[in-house]
């Protein structure tokens, strides 16, 4: 027999390659193994078969993670015709394993290139590859919404598995897990207004450092809540350690005793920052009374087990600044979750470390000098080692030693530094730590600690300040007792990062006529002593003005008018190193208020690539970041200079169409907002997708502008140009500033009578 070899001809080669394609079904099991080394608790798996209840076909990728959603993947090489009608067709189904209702898929469209890529190379391929996705979400009416609405988010590996890791949390049930602790707490106060006697109510405040009040009766209800719901999630994760059901036992009676037992079990591994303050007030209820917050507080841990939010780390965060009554004078207005996630986003994009390196990131110092519950230390921290799994590591190595030295939160309300403690604890509760930086801040006078501020004493400290003779507690992980800590471990010059929401009250009396001071007049201070707290302050004003003499600039960012908040800056910039990350939510009247204006030289002077983001909408709640102020915010985000001589750019501003909502938003918004700003341009959308989210651009002046459009008229009357969006090129014009047209009057509240230099105000 004769053999022929044959004659391939070039042409007849590159048809026969361009014919071999890879099936979808071989890049989702590609895809999935990717996933899977971006999470260490995630299982990833791609196509497999009998998942769902009732449903031949399998999803493409289903990624699992324990006490989470499962999330499904549905894919489809572009131009993906039917992955929309994929991924919806899988909300509501049920996993067949669990029970669990599927509540987000994501849609994705798989880029062609995938088809033709060699197998040697499909991996690094897909890692190197931008894929266009979609968040399909089902609501508790069952009606299904997408985001973004129209288009498609674009993203590598990275920005997909962000995506899945913030979908993985029910905001449905979140929601509901707010109104179930709501209730429950009302409920508790109730039976402690009613039912406990004069002298335990006081006893209870004594604990909270706070007057008897009906405000107090739902700080500690809320405490307890948040103890039971910290044991229900740390039950079987050690030995001895029983749920509540369990502590019933045969009698099927649960009583004061046996949770105190338990609690006390529980203090004896760790969580004291939790578990020590709540045993002391269950402690301080006697018996009828107690069983019945016992009962009620059991029904609260039991609705929510039922409901699967026991683990969802925030929930006890997002309801608990709803229950400050005395927020107006405290100030302490909870940072939305979405806000502070792309605060700390925007924030930790600019830390200049090796996120694959553990010990880069345990070096990190991160600071809240007023934390309030911890929604943004926590963001911070979410950010950070969010990066650092996605980079392959495994948190939980990193979780005990961030406790004890990288996170560094102080605030005066103690109810509110144990939450925060609670909060960044409960990232990895089955890890010890040794003791935490969350401080408690000594907050008036007395005749121990003296006169003291809270954080803001901190400002004339340059090294570990000694606070011997004070009560200032320093939460411990293990030790049965608060440490009796002799410093503060915040030296100046020492953050990488402070990021804040500090207070906005003024010591000025425009707020409320009958009270003297309103910055000092929470926790029920005396007149006098709301007076002395402002002198304190104001002393300390001026010997921080007076150390500024040989300085670029000559006065503090601190100004009455302005309010605390502008003295919270001077606080955050003694505390930043060079290079160092300024992160803060502040009145939108810092970008051109007079009150102001030492705040933004400040900025100007000693910082660079200042960032203003605000929201461009109507009336000034729907312009604020945080919840319940009823005021316009902006976030500032800024890098210290590591030399004077480096040079300092316009602001640069990105002005929001509206807040964002969820968190995927919100982390989105961040990452958009960063490669706008990395293109350099003057003037330009903010886009997701086609639909246009908001306007960017350089100059004070931008900040709410909603329009792209005006915003490059607005820059080029900056240049003396005038460009109309129909004119196809600018026109020179004469401009001049409006202080050589004329002076600025009085604020209409401040013309009352004389100056101190005679002068008719």
């Amino acid at each position: 027999m004769t053999r022929f070899a044959p004659q391939f001809q070039p042409e007849f080669v590159d048809s026969y390659m361009s014919e071999r394609t890879n099936s979808e079904l071989h890049v989702n099991t590609k895809l999935a193994e990717c996933l899977r080394g971006k999470h260490p608790n995630w299982k990833a798996s791609g196509e497999q078969r009998h998942v769902l209840e009732n449903v031949q076909s399998q999803p493409d990728i289903m990624i699992e993670q324990a006490n989470k959603l499962t999330v499904i993947i549905e894919t489809e090489f572009d131009p993906a015709a039917t992955v929309e009608a994929d991924a919806k067709s899988r909300l509501a189904k049920r996993m067949k394993e669990t029970g669990e209702s599927v509540e987000q898929v994501i849609a994705v469209i798989l880029p062609a290139r995938l088809k033709t890529a060699e197998q040697p190379t499909l991996d690094r391929e897909i890692r190197e590859a931008q894929f266009k996705f979609s968040v399909f979400t089902i609501d508790k009416e069952g009606i299904v919404e997408r985001w973004p609405e129209t288009g498609w988010l674009a993203g590598d590996v990275d920005e997909l598995a962000h995506c899945v890791e913030t979908v993985a949390l029910s905001e449905r049930r979140v929601a509901k897990g707010v109104e179930i602790l709501e209730n429950g707490v009302d409920q508790i106060a109730g039976i402690f207004r009613k039912q406990l006697p004069k002298i335990v109510r006081e006893e209870i405040a004594e604990i909270l450092h706070q007057k008897s009040c009906e405000q107090t009766d739902r700080m500690a209800g809320a405490i307890l809540a948040n103890a039971v719901i910290f044991h229900e999630r740390i039950a079987g994760l050690h030995p001895g350690i029983n749920n509540l059901a369990k502590l019933r036992g045969e009698s099927g009676f649960l009583s004061q005793t046996k949770v105190l037992e338990c609690w006390g079990r529980i203090l004896e591994i760790n969580y004291v920052p939790i578990m020590r303050i709540s045993s002391k007030l269950l402690m301080e209820i006697p018996g009828a009374v107690a069983q019945k917050v016992v009962a009620r507080l059991e029904t609260i841990a039991g609705d929510l087990v039922q409901l699967g939010v026991i683990d969802i780390q925030d929930l006890a965060g997002r309801m608990f600044q709803k229950l400050i009554s005395d927020r107006k004078f405290l100030a302490t207005y909870y940072t939305l979750p979405p806000s502070a996630a792309m605060l700390a986003e925007l924030a930790v994009a600019r830390l200049e470390v090796d996120w694959s390196k553990p010990e880069e990131l345990m070096a990190l110092r991160i600071g809240d000098f007023a934390c309030g519950t911890g929604a943004l230390l926590g963001a911070a921290y979410h950010a950070i080692v969010a990066r650092y799994r996605r980079s392959g590591g495994d948190d939980k190595e990193l979780h005990a030693k961030m406790i004890a030295r990288t996170l560094v939160g102080a605030d005066i309300m103690p109810s509110a530094t144990h939450l925060t403690a609670a909060t960044l604890s409960s990232m990895h509760p089955d890890i010890p730590f040794d003791h935490t930086q969350i401080i408690t801040m000594p907050y008036g006078q007395d005749k121990v600690q003296g006169l003291k501020i809270g954080s803001l004493n901190l400002i004339e400290q340059g090294k570990a300040i000694s606070l011997l003779g004070t009560n200032l507690q320093q939460l411990s992980g293990t030790n049965m007792e608060a440490l009796e800590t002799t410093s503060i471990n915040a030296p100046h010059n020492s953050f990488d990062l402070v990021i804040m929401n500090p207070p906005f009250t003024s010591p000025t009396n425009h707020e409320k006529t009958d009270v003297p001071v309103p910055s000092f007049a929470g926790f029920q201070k005396r007149d006098d002593e709301q007076t002395l707290m402002s002198d304190e302050l104001e002393r300390i004003r001026k010997s921080l003005k007076k150390s500024l003499r040989n300085s670029p600039i000559k006065s503090p960012a601190g100004n009455g008018n302005a309010g605390l908040a502008s003295n919270f800056i001077d606080l955050a910039h003694q505390k930043l190193r060079e290079g160092g990350i300024l992160a803060l939510v502040l009145p939108a009247t810092f970008v051109q208020g007079g009150a102001w204006k030492a705040a933004r030289s400040l900025l100007i002077t000693y910082y660079r690539n200042i960032l203003i983001v605000s929201i461009a909408a109507t009336g000034s709640t729907d312009r604020a970041f945080s919840a319940d102020t009823g005021m316009a915010e902006v976030l500032v985000v800024a890098t210290r200079k590591t030399s004077l001589a480096e040079k300092t750019c316009a602001p640069e501003i990105a002005n929001l169409r509206k807040r964002p909502k969820t968190l995927l938003e919100a982390t989105v918004t961040a990452s958009v907002v960063e490669k706008v700003r990395r293109s350099n341009s003057i003037a330009s959308a903010i886009r997701f997708t086609e639909e246009e989210a908001g306007c960017y651009c350089k100059g004070w002046g931008g900040a709410g502008v909603r329009e792209t459009g005006l915003v490059k008229a607005m820059t080029a009357l900056t240049e003396g140009e005038l460009l109309l969006p129909q004119m196809g090129e600018s026109k020179l014009i004469p401009t001049a500033p409006l202080e050589k047209l004329g002076k600025k009057g009085r604020l209409h509240r401040d013309i009352n009578g004389k100056g101190k230099d005679g002068e008719t105000r």
